[in-house]
């Protein structure tokens, strides 16, 4: 699937450029997606824009277990000028289902000295918040303090279990950050800037607790 293997597609979208989900790079533009023959959900589509690879996040992190894939497949199509991979892509059509919810997310500048990328803060009723239980990383570069509206989609979520410690029971979600496609004029149509993770305490209501499931298109 355009670089990404159906059998693992919850994982494989939960992709980052540059060395690390920690440490990773920025496209910088001024509009996004960044021209290209492949969709945004592929790492396909940010080459040879950048140079220096994709990587993967490994999906039960230490201490971590019951790996839960919430996207399920509904409909892939790729169609090519000639051979496949060896000739332009004509187009393609990835239709999925899954638990999203919307949100703003505003950039802020700096960062830690192992993260590179503008982080992102929880808006909540207004009032943004930085938690230690949220984590974002964009693929391009904006101003800081830019608010965006954007649609996070479950990709898969897991539960920590360090005995004895307080981390104990904790729900991690892996996330897409998308925003609507509004230049192709048709409903439930995202194109990817970034991913994130989350973490819930166990006495808290995870993230995507209440969301509804519905199918989307990605572009």
């Amino acid at each position: 699937m355009l670089g990404l293997w159906e059998e693992q597609l919850a994982l494989h979208l939960y992709w980052n450029i540059g060395q690390s989900l920690m440490n990773p790079r920025r496209i910088p533009c001024t509009t996004v997606p960044v021209p290209s023959d492949f969709p945004s959900w592929s790492w396909l589509s940010v080459v040879p824009n950048h140079t220096n690879g994709c990587n993967f996040s490994r999906p039960l992190d230490f201490g971590h277990s019951g790996l839960t894939e919430s996207v399920r497949l509904v409909e892939f199509l790729a169609s090519w000028e000639g051979p496949a991979y060896t000739s332009r892509l004509r187009h393609s059509r990835l239709r999925v289902s899954a638990l999203t919810k919307h949100a703003t997310i505003t950039t802020v500048p700096g960062g830690n000295k192992c993260r590179r990328m503008p982080r992102c803060h929880w808006d909540r009723n207004g009032v943004p918040s930085l938690g230690a239980g949220w984590e974002c990383f964009l693929q391009y570069e904006y101003p800081p303090n830019t608010r965006l509206s954007v649609l996070l989609l479950q990709l898969y979520q897991t539960a920590s279990t360090y005995p004895g410690m307080s981390l104990s029971g904790d729900i991690f979600d892996r996330f897409l950050i998308l925003m609507e496609d509004g230049a192709s004029g048709f409903a439930d149509r995202y194109y990817r800037i970034g991913v994130g993770r989350a973490v819930t305490a166990d006495d808290q209501e995870p993230v995507f607790l209440n969301s509804e499931r519905g199918i989307i298109e990605l572009v």
